[in-house]
């Protein structure tokens, strides 16, 4: 807790006693439970990508994707739809070619595949499941209007319920506030697991806005993640938490 960035205070050494798993042993994505979504926040933001490109009309958009491991970026089918997709993508602040781009004809779930490795990231998030009122915290890139850039926004909340779409694809309902630009961004639950993506808002027509009444923020759970990557690609594989 020394060093620069991260601090609770300044303090020179925390303990923490817990027993872990080989798969959290392979990162410190767990002190979350410890340390907080304050601490996630800063060690996910590497992994959380902003995806740009234009829609049919010229105009700019932007989606969020998630670094999930050297050469893959998760984020919605809808954001890769919607969007002639820019053929880089930022990392760290250096461009990286798209060599690929990949999206489910039924699950929300599509994938960028890069030309080029980045050679900074040491490790791999973790997927794994959640249950309702678990906290969670969503991150990804909506616009700010009379902004100069795109900003990282992070937003704690909680599982509210489990649906499924008309598809029979699991969803997660969630209560921090998601907006355009958010879609694809990673869902994390405070052991450091990405319990889902943040998909589209459900709303009937406009109607939740003429009356006034909040819509439902909702996200692909990750199994059901899973199943729509190795559909898509089987080469891809997640590192899935299930405490075997």
């Amino acid at each position: 807790g020394n060093k620069a960035g991260f601090s609770m205070g300044g303090e020179r050494c925390y303990y923490c006693v817990l027993g872990l798993t080989e798969i959290q042993k392979q990162n410190t994505f767990w002190l979350g439970v410890v340390l907080g979504f304050e601490y996630l926040s800063y060690k996910l933001r590497e992994y959380v990508i902003p995806i740009t490109g234009k829609d049919k009309n010229g105009d700019i958009c932007i989606g969020t994707g998630t670094l999930i491991d050297e050469e893959t970026i998760l984020t919605c089918a809808h954001v890769l739809n919607d969007m002639t997709v820019d053929p880089n993508v930022e990392i760290q602040g250096v461009q990286y070619t798209i060599a690929d781009i990949k999206s489910h004809s039924c699950t929300d779930v599509g994938i960028i595949k890069l030309k080029n490795r980045p050679p900074n990231i040491k490790t791999r998030v973790v997927f794994g499941d959640t249950k309702i009122l678990e906290g969670i915290m969503s991150m990804g890139y909506p616009p700010v209007p009379f902004t100069k850039d795109c900003y990282l926004i992070c937003q704690r909340g909680e599982v509210n319920s489990f649906v499924k779409d008309y598809c029979d694809v699991n969803h997660i309902l969630y209560s921090s506030i998601t907006r355009p630009g958010n879609s694809g961004g990673p869902i994390i639950s405070k052991c450091g697991h990405i319990v889902g993506i943040c998909a589209r808002q459900l709303e009937n027509d406009g109607s939740f806005r003429e009356k006034n009444i909040i819509p439902f923020y909702c996200g692909v759970t990750s199994d059901e993640i899973e199943k729509a990557i190795k559909e898509l690609d089987p080469s891809t594989e997640l590192i899935y938490e299930r405490y075997e």
